[in-house]
């Protein structure tokens, strides 16, 4: 099972209620977390930026986050993505993969499809040739694996907002917020492995305990199929 949706949606608290329910009934459990910058992206972005090489990016609420200036990123773009995509491919086998192989049911948080808008995200900056992008994308789809169920949560960027001051983190930019939301209702069409089924909640609508009874019984019937 696959969780996908920006911060402040309630993944990991799906997450966690999925699990505990699992694990009552004698199910083995193994949680995985995949996303974009992982350490070989982060080291390549710190060594750039300690020598001088950096800008700031300024979120809506004021904070900053330093990146690698966009005159380097521009020369080391493919490199940069390149980067990303072998990191992704590495951790979905060992994370994801690795544990379905040893019988474990895999309770993954963001993965491909997230990372997928994320880089999007960059492409679109960096001016990221579109067949290359692409390509890129048509293999990270095949990393889903079959007969998965992709939850979906989702909210107005609205109620974002009020959630991410509530428990004091970065308010997320709305364009960012927007890929994300379009990117995670067309992705899971784009999924060619076998039986995969998506289920998509507005957790500013659906309650804790309706979202969760519905995993819970989306879950049973793919499991009973």
């Amino acid at each position: 099972m696959y969780f996908l949706g920006p911060n402040g949606v309630g993944k990991t608290t799906q997450i966690g209620l999925l699990v505990r329910w699992l694990e009552a009934r004698k199910v083995r459990v193994k949680m995985a977390y995949v996303q974009c910058n992982h350490l070989p992206v982060l080291v390549l972005e710190r060594f750039i930026i300690g020598l001088g090489r950096c800008s700031f990016y300024v979120y809506p609420d004021g904070a900053r986050l330093i990146n690698p200036s966009a005159e380097v990123m521009e020369k080391i773009k493919y490199f940069w993505f390149g980067l990303q995509f072998v990191s992704i491919v590495f951790l979905s086998f060992f994370r994801v993969y690795l544990p379905l192989l040893l019988g474990y049911t895999v309770i993954a948080e963001r993965y491909v499809l997230d990372s997928i808008s994320d880089l999007y995200w960059f492409s679109r900056d960096l001016k990221v040739n579109a067949r290359f992008f692409n390509s890129m994308v048509k293999v990270l789809l095949y990393l889903v694996p079959k007969n998965t169920v992709i939850v979906h949560l989702d909210a107005p960027y609205e109620t974002l907002k009020v959630r991410y001051v509530q428990r004091g983190s970065v308010v997320q930019p709305r364009g960012y917020v927007d890929v994300h939301h379009k990117f995670s209702w067309k992705l899971p069409e784009a999924v060619r492995n076998g039986g995969v089924r998506t289920v998509h909640f507005d957790s500013s609508v659906a309650g804790i305990s309706e979202i969760s009874n519905t995993i819970k019984e989306t879950l049973m019937y793919v499991q009973a199929r």
